[in-house]
């Protein structure tokens, strides 16, 4: 009979301890549940809703086919793993994602009505057809040289007049394709010409400054008074007089 009462004891006792834990796990969820709906109004809120409501939804189904009374180690009603790591994680790929998309040389960037792509030897004629179809006229090429290793313009007359040419037409609202012509040696290389040397572009030095109509055909061009300039202020001079016959 004792033994008995024992049980029975030790059984209210349980069941009042379990009883106590579904309340304590029942008020913890209340309590986030409040407090998500309160963030759900902010721009943080709208980011965290959907993944809270799937980890919420997933505990109340388990909850409800079986009740465990073992008290959870974390404040969270559902597994803190996918709430500590999985969320963030998801925001820093989409914010990555997107500041890539931004960033992505392959697309134009509208800077004040200032287009603007820089292209390669190979690449020029894919960025030819993206300047002729995504930019805004009047267009512009400018033909320029930088180091393969050091990414650093290596003519003298480049670096003088490339900044003169890029405030020129970010003056007059043009859009401006910058094509490397690659090293020195490419360029001069007397035992293998330079593609750009041969027709249609016909090159003679650099900076040539071209501007293309709605056709991709070249319409003007100004080189050798580029390379004759002494000073920025030249350059500028030059740039901005022939960028305004085309506005």
């Amino acid at each position: 009979m004792r033994r008995m009462e024992a049980c029975l004891v030790v059984a209210r006792m349980n069941f009042a301890s379990m009883k106590r834990t579904k309340e304590r796990e029942e008020k913890r969820c209340r309590e986030f549940l409040e407090r998500k709906r309160e963030a759900k109004e902010s721009e943080k809120g709208k980011r965290h809703s959907l993944s809270f409501f799937h980890h919420f939804f997933d505990f109340r189904r388990r909850k409800h086919r079986s009740f465990t009374p073992r008290v959870r180690s974390s404040f969270f009603p559902f597994t803190p793993r996918s709430v500590a790591f999985s969320v963030p994680d998801i925001e820093v790929e989409a914010l990555a994602q997107e500041k890539a998309k931004k960033d992505s040389d392959k697309s134009f960037k509208n800077m004040a009505s200032f287009w603007t792509k820089t292209a390669s030897t190979s690449s020029y004629p894919s960025a030819l057809k993206d300047l002729l179809e995504a930019a805004p006229a009047p267009r512009f090429v400018l033909f320029l040289g930088l180091d393969p290793s050091t990414k650093a313009l290596w003519c003298p007359d480049v670096r003088r007049c490339a900044p003169a040419v890029r405030k020129a037409c970010e003056n007059a609202k043009a859009s401006l394709l910058e094509v490397d012509v690659g090293g020195r040696e490419a360029w001069r290389g007397p035992a293998t010409p330079h593609p750009f040397r041969a027709a249609p572009l016909s090159l003679s030095g650099i900076p040539t400054l071209a501007a293309v109509d709605e056709q991709g055909k070249e319409i003007g061009r100004v080189g050798a008074e580029l390379e004759a300039t002494g000073s920025e202020a030249e350059a500028a001079e030059v740039a901005g007089a022939f960028v305004g016959k085309f506005k």
